[in-house]
């Protein structure tokens, strides 16, 4: 799992490339049909379904990530209370 997590960004990158080639080469020359071929339909399958995945493995580690800084910040600011509480006495 974690290796597909380390390649999937690869993948999306080399995907997008691809993909913006082909969109260039069919614009000068629309006979080679670069964009209307089952290859490249295929390839604009597996870049949005990598991206999908990319997308929702972010979303679920920047989740995590503001939860535990959320929890920091707080256990943080009860210290300081008790610090200031401390100093009070």
């Amino acid at each position: 799992m974690k290796l597909i997590i380390k390649i999937l960004p690869h993948i999306t990158f080399i995907l997008s490339i691809m993909l913006i080639t082909f969109l260039i080469l069919d614009k000068f020359n629309p006979v080679m049909e670069f964009v209307n071929n089952n290859i490249s339909n295929v390839l604009l399958f597996i870049l949005g379904f990598s991206t999908l995945i990319e997308s929702i493995y972010l979303i679920v580690i920047n989740t995590k990530s503001g939860k535990k800084k959320e929890k920091k910040k707080k256990k943080e600011k009860e210290e300081e209370n008790i610090e200031e509480f401390l100093k009070e006495e």
